[in-house]
C-alpha cells in the first residue's frame, strides 16, 4: 500500500516537468538556428564590407559624374546593410537573451530534476526499507498465526480432554453411587450377620452352662456311687471305670479337634507346608533372551503389568490399564486361556497368578481373584480408600497382601469361601510396588520417596526402613530368589539398584543412557538363578539385561516393542523353557526366546 502510494505522488510530481523539458529542447533547437544564421549574415557582412572597400577604391579612378552615382548607390545600399545588421543584432541580442533565459530556466529545472531524482532515490530507498519491514511483519504475522492455530488445536484438545474428564468423573460419580449402595447393603449385612451370630454365640454359651451343669451333676453322681459302693464293701468296678475313661478322652478328643487352638495349629503346619513347597522348587538355569518368540496384540491400547506363575507353570498374565481385564496365556504357544474382567472403567494396575488363582488390583480401589480354570470370580476384597498398587499371593493359595495409593497395606485371608482381613500395616507414603520373600512373612515395600520398607505380614510391624535409595520414586521392588538378603528395585531416575538389607547399602547399580524409567508402575526383575537383572526401557521399548555380578551390559533386545515398555517378567520357563516377557503401552505382549 504505501508503494502504490509512492509510485502515485511520483508520477504526479514528474508530469508537469515533462511539457518544460520538451519546450526547453525546442528552444535549444531554435537558439542553435539562430546562431548559425547569425553566423552566416556575419559572413555576409564581412563579404559586402570588402565589396564596398573595394568599391570605393575604384570609384576614385571613375569619371566625375559615374562617380557620383556608384558613390550614392554604394552608400545606400551600405546603409541598407547597416540597418539590417543592426536588426540582425538586435535580434540576436533578443535571441541571447531568450536563451539565457532559458537557460537560466533549464539550470533551474535541471536542479529541480536532480533534487526529485535525490528525493526519488530517498523514496526508494525508504520503499526498500518498508518492504523489508513488511517482510518481517508477513513472517510475524505467518509465526504468530501458526502459534494461533498451535493454541487453538491445544484448546480444541483441552476441551476434547476436558469432556472426557468431565465423562470419567461423571462415571466414577456413578460408580460411587454404586458402591455407596453396595456399602450400605454390606453394612446392613454385616449387621444382620452379626445379630445373628451374636444371637448363636448367646445360644452356644447357654449350651456350654447347660453341659458343664450337666458335667457337674454327672461327676456328683459318680462320686456318690463310688461311696456307696464303698459303704457296702464293694470293689469299684473297672469296666465302668474304663468305660466312663474312654467316653471322657474320646469327648476331649473331640473337644480339641474343634478348638480354635488346635485349628491354628492345623493351619500353621499347612502353611508351613505351602511354604516348604515354595522353598523346595528346583533351581532353574537362566537362558538370556536373543530374539522375539511371540509378539501378541493382548490389551486395548496399554498393558500395564505382566507375572509367570511363581509355581514354574507355563502359565503367564498381564493386566490391560485401559480395557480393565486381566489375561492369562499359554507361554509356549502363545495361545490365550482366561480373559477376565475387572470393570469396563477399571484399569488393572498391579496382578499376580499362581496355581489356579490370578489376583487383580485396579484403580476402584479392590482386589479381584479369580480362579482361571473356571473363569469365576472367587474373592472381591474391599477395604481400600485409594487404587491398589501392588499384590502379591501368600502361602501359595491361602492368603494375599495388598498396597494401596491410601498408604496402607493389607493381608487377607482368602483360605476359606469368605475372606477375611487379618493384618493393616499403615505406610508414611504410597507404595508403588511390594515382593514377599522366601518365607512368606518379609514384605518388602517400594515407596514414591525413594525409600525400602520391611514388613512381618504376620504381626504387620515395620522391621526396618531404608531411606532414599532412589533420587526419585521407587517404580519395582523384587527379591534375589536365591538369596532373601537382597532386594532388586528400580527407580525414576533410570536405574537400577541391587540393595543389601544387611548393611542397607547398594552393591551394584545398572543403568544406560538409552534406558529411561518413566511410569510408576514400571517393573524390573531377577533372573531364577539371580544371575542377571533386566528391565525395559519407557522411551524407546527397548529392553536391557545386565550381569548382576558385574553390571556390565549382557544383552539389548529391541524390534518387538514400537513404544515404550511398561511391564517386565522373568520367571522359571515351565516346561517350554520360555522365562522372559515385556508389555508395552500399546498393549502388545512379547515373549522372547
Amino acid at each position: 500500500g504505501l508503494l502504490c502510494l509512492v509510485q502515485e505522488r511520483n508520477a504526479r510530481e514528474t508530469t508537469p516537468f515533462i511539457a518544460i523539458h520538451s519546450s526547453n529542447a525546442n528552444l535549444w533547437t531554435q537558439v542553435d538556428a539562430w546562431q548559425h544564421k547569425c553566423e552566416d549574415l556575419e559572413r555576409e557582412l564581412v563579404v559586402l564590407q570588402e565589396a564596398l572597400k573595394n568599391h570605393s577604391d575604384s570609384g576614385e579612378e571613375r569619371a566625375g559624374g559615374t562617380v557620383s552615382r556608384s558613390e550614392s548607390a554604394a552608400l545606400r545600399n551600405e546603409r541598407n546593410m547597416r540597418e539590417q545588421l543592426e536588426q540582425l543584432q538586435e535580434t540576436i541580442q533578443e535571441k541571447t537573451t531568450q536563451h539565457e533565459s532559458l537557460t537560466q530556466k533549464l539550470e533551474q529545472t535541471t536542479k529541480e530534476r536532480d533534487e526529485l531524482k535525490s528525493s526519488n532515490k530517498d523514496q526508494d530507498r525508504a520503499i526498500s526499507k518498508l518492504q523489508e519491514e513488511n517482510e518481517k511483519q508477513s513472517r510475524a504475522i505467518e509465526h504468530l498465526t501458526t502459534q494461533v492455530s498451535d493454541n487453538q488445536q491445544r484448546a480444541k484438545l483441552a476441551e476434547q480432554q476436558y469432556v472426557g474428564l468431565k465423562d470419567t468423573i461423571r462415571i466414577l460419580q456413578e460408580e460411587n453411587d454404586v458402591l455407596k449402595k453396595e456399602n450400605r447393603e454390606l453394612e446392613a449385612r454385616f449387621l444382620a450377620e452379626k445379630e445373628r451370630l451374636s444371637s448363636e454365640m448367646n445360644n452356644l454359651t447357654d449350651m456350654v452352662g447347660c453341659l458343664k451343669r450337666q458335667a457337674e451333676m454327672s461327676q456328683t453322681l459318680q462320686k456318690q456311687e463310688e461311696k456307696r459302693k464303698g459303704w457296702f464293701g464293694l470293689g469299684s468296678s473297672s469296666s465302668g471305670s474304663e468305660k466312663i475313661s474312654t467316653s471322657t478322652s474320646k469327648a476331649g478328643d473331640s473337644t480339641a479337634a474343634l478348638s480354635p487352638g488346635k485349628m491354628k495349629v492345623e493351619s500353621t503346619t499347612d502353611n508351613k507346608k505351602d511354604k516348604n513347597d515354595r522353598q523346595k522348587l528346583p533351581p532353574v538355569k537362566a537362558v538370556v533372551p536373543t530374539k522375539p518368540k511371540h509378539v501378541i496384540p493382548a490389551h486395548y491400547k496399554e498393558a500395564s503389568c505382566v507375572r509367570y506363575d511363581d509355581l514354574g507353570t507355563d502359565m503367564l498374565a498381564t493386566g490391560g490399564s485401559v480395557d480393565g481385564t486381566v489375561k492369562v496365556w499359554n507361554t509356549s504357544t502363545g495361545a490365550l486361556r482366561s480373559t477376565l474382567k475387572g470393570g469396563s472403567s477399571n484399569a488393572i494396575i498391579s496382578l499376580d497368578i499362581t496355581g489356579n488363582l490370578v489376583a487383580g488390583g485396579g484403580s476402584d480401589k479392590t482386589c479381584r481373584i479369580w480362579n482361571h480354570n473356571t473363569n469365576r470370580m472367587v474373592h472381591h476384597l474391599v477395604g481400600h480408600g485409594n487404587k491398589i498398587t501392588g499384590v502379591k499371593f501368600l502361602e501359595g493359595e491361602r492368603g494375599i497382601i495388598t498396597a494401596s495409593a491410601d498408604r496402607r497395606m493389607k493381608v487377607w485371608d482368602i483360605s476359606k469361601q469368605t475372606y477375611r482381613q487379618t493384618t493393616t500395616m499403615h505406610l508414611h507414603s504410597t507404595a508403588n510396588s511390594i515382593d514377599v520373600g522366601i518365607d512368606s512373612s518379609t514384605v518388602v515395600s517400594g515407596h514414591v520417596d525413594g525409600s525400602i520398607q520391611l514388613w512381618d505380614a504376620r504381626t504387620g510391624k515395620q522391621s526396618s526402613e531404608i531411606g532414599k535409595m532412589h533420587e526419585s520414586a521407587i517404580t519395582s521392588v523384587r527379591f534375589h530368589p536365591m538369596d532373601s538378603t537382597k532386594v532388586l528395585t528400580n527407580g525414576m531416575d533410570s536405574s537400577l539398584k541391587i540393595i543389601d538389607l544387611r548393611n542397607c547399602k547398594p552393591t551394584h547399580v545398572f543403568n544406560h543412557k538409552d534406558f529411561q524409567t518413566s511410569y510408576s508402575w514400571s517393573s524390573s526383575s531377577f533372573s531364577p538363578d539371580g544371575l542377571y537383572v533386566a528391565s525395559g526401557s519407557s522411551s524407546n521399548g527397548l529392553v536391557f539385561i545386565w550381569d548382576a555380578q558385574t553390571g556390565n551390559l549382557v544383552q539389548r533386545l529391541g524390534g518387538a516393542h514400537e513404544v515404550g515398555v511398561c511391564g517386565f517378567a522373568w520367571g522359571r520357563g515351565g516346561e517350554s523353557g520360555q522365562q522372559v516377557a515385556s508389555v508395552d503401552k500399546s498393549g502388545r505382549l512379547v515373549l522372547w526366546a
